[in-house]
């Protein structure tokens, strides 16, 4: 899943991206997310959550390995040069939510 993420550590992209933001799209955003308050709701649905991308609250950015195989988010680190906040380029919230196998009926 990725979304724009609540804590990148800037006015600018908050205000591109925020429910009835600037940026285009941003009027089809309903809430912006964290690495926590998103956690919270898949873990709620019963995900195991696996962070890919995030910022913290102290504005430090935490990114994973992964591959665009398992699904290609654009507007990330590795790919996305279409948008830059100070000396940031655009990136998103992504996690990972994983049902339990046994959710999945194996």
């Amino acid at each position: 899943m990725a979304v724009p993420d609540g804590w990148f550590p800037d006015a600018d992209y908050i205000e591109f991206v925020r429910p009835g933001g600037s940026g285009e799209g941003a009027d089809d955003h309903h809430a912006l997310y964290t690495r926590e308050s998103l956690g919270k709701v898949l873990e709620a649905a019963g995900f195991h959550v696996e962070p890919v991308e995030f910022y913290d609250h102290g504005g430090d950015f935490h990114g994973s390995d992964w591959s665009p195989d398992d699904g290609l988010v654009r507007r990330s680190s590795p790919f996305c040069r279409d948008y830059k906040f100070g000396d940031r380029w655009y990136t998103s919230l992504i996690l990972d939510g994983i049902k339990p196998t046994e959710a999945r009926g194996a």
